[in-house]
């Protein structure tokens, strides 16, 4: 490639390459000081005493993100790619003769700039840089924690739907259901009727579920069939089903190394942060941090509470009876199954405090904010325990 001169007019430059400037300056700070070794790289472009290498262009290369990286891999392309850093060089030197760099504006933008990446490079490398988690560590917590990883009972369905609307009244989608089971009972395909007479808008996935996806007033009813089996006709709020379970994955306990990366995970997030945290009340009272009507490590905490794990609306809620008492156990949220222990602590938000409230409170269609205990495990769905559920508002969708 041969040395280019470069004549820059504002016609050549559209929006693209004035915004791909912008995005050469942060790239251009971290880059090694080029005059150094211009000796030794063969020399492409001259700007005053400024000299741009094939190791330069090449360095400049490497920054762009992957799929970017294709337009500028080729001559024309590299040749695009020196033109930008030629004219970032000269704009730039411009810019200092014009004495733009003592501009009041520019200078508090730097200082700005300074401060987060001198910040975030203190989180790196004083605060995160030697957390690690060792195996004993992680065997420990999946030993202590086996409740955590029980992967749940799973059933895979058919079904076949009568719809109940303005058009058809429940008394002629009832005979309907009672005219198709008896056609199944006399031993007719369940699998060619459903294909024929389901009026489903939108029909039950025929893969693998676990509780929590079906209606709670049926669900009980299909769980405890038995493969094979064709359950009664079942009623929900727009209709009538019938089912017939296909097959039953019982529950199970994950093996160690089947979770050991989330539980790693999972650890080292909950170790940076409380480290982050607990540098930051220190530093906050060695640099005697005061906040108006407020004390520094309250302040700390409060910014800690604000962060839940997940927050959104509560698609469907599951119950279980136990010793007689019928209570909540699983909320899907956002296609997350969120276990309810009796550990898990409602909160409902009053204005700027939270008042504690019970589990007996949670409804479907209330936001709420989600707090974890334990990794979250990566199965479908994913499944993770709740330590602590804020509930924002208890407007339905």
């Amino acid at each position: 490639m041969t040395i280019y001169n470069f004549r820059c007019s504002f016609k050549q430059i559209s929006r693209i390459r004035i915004l791909f400037c912008i995005t050469l300056v942060l790239g251009w700070i971290s880059s090694p000081n080029n005059m150094l070794k211009a000796e030794e790289d063969k020399v492409l472009a001259r700007v005053a005493n400024i000299t741009i290498t094939e190791k330069d262009l090449e360095a400049r290369l490497n920054k762009i993100p992957e799929n970017q990286k294709i337009i500028y891999e080729t001559e024309r392309g590299k040749e695009e790619l020196l033109l930008e850093m030629v004219r970032l060089e000269v704009f730039y030197q411009e810019a200092v003769k014009q004495k733009l760099d003592q501009d009041s504006e520019y200078q508090a933008k730097i200082q700005r700039i300074e401060k987060g990446l001198l910040a975030a490079a203190f989180v790196k490398q004083k605060i995160l840089k030697d957390i690690e988690i060792g195996e004993s560590e992680t065997r420990q917590y999946y030993q202590n924690h086996t409740d955590e990883f029980i992967e749940p009972e799973k059933i895979k369905v058919q079904s076949i739907f009568f719809l109940v609307s303005e058009k058809q009244s429940i008394d002629v989608a009832t005979a309907k259901a009672d005219a198709i089971l008896k056609q199944i009972q006399n031993g007719e395909d369940f699998t060619d009727l459903s294909e024929q007479f389901s009026e489903n808008t939108t029909p039950i996935k025929q893969d693998y579920f676990a509780r929590g996806r079906l209606n709670p007033t049926i669900e009980d009813d299909v769980f405890r069939l038995n493969v094979g089996e064709i359950s009664p006709i079942l009623q929900v709020d727009d209709g009538l089903i019938i089912f017939r379970l296909e097959d039953r994955i019982l529950p199970k306990t994950l093996l160690f190394d089947e979770v050991k990366d989330e539980i790693v995970k999972q650890l080292k997030k909950e170790k940076e942060k409380n480290a982050f945290y607990s540098t930051e009340r220190q530093l906050f009272e060695a640099y005697n941090v005061s906040f108006k009507g407020k004390n520094q490590n309250q302040m700390a905490m409060d910014d800690k509470n604000k962060k839940p794990d997940i927050q959104g609306i509560i698609n469907r809620i599951s119950r279980e009876e136990q010793q007689g008492k019928v209570s909540i156990n699983m909320l899907e949220i956002k296609d997350y199954h969120i276990q309810i222990s009796p550990e898990t602590t409602v909160f409902e938000k009053n204005n700027d405090t939270n008042e504690k409230s019970s589990v007996d409170q949670l409804e479907v269609g209330q936001k709420v904010y989600v707090y974890f205990s334990g990794p979250v495990l990566q199965s479908y769905p994913p499944q993770a325990k709740a330590a602590r559920i804020v509930i924002v508002d208890h407007r339905k969708p």
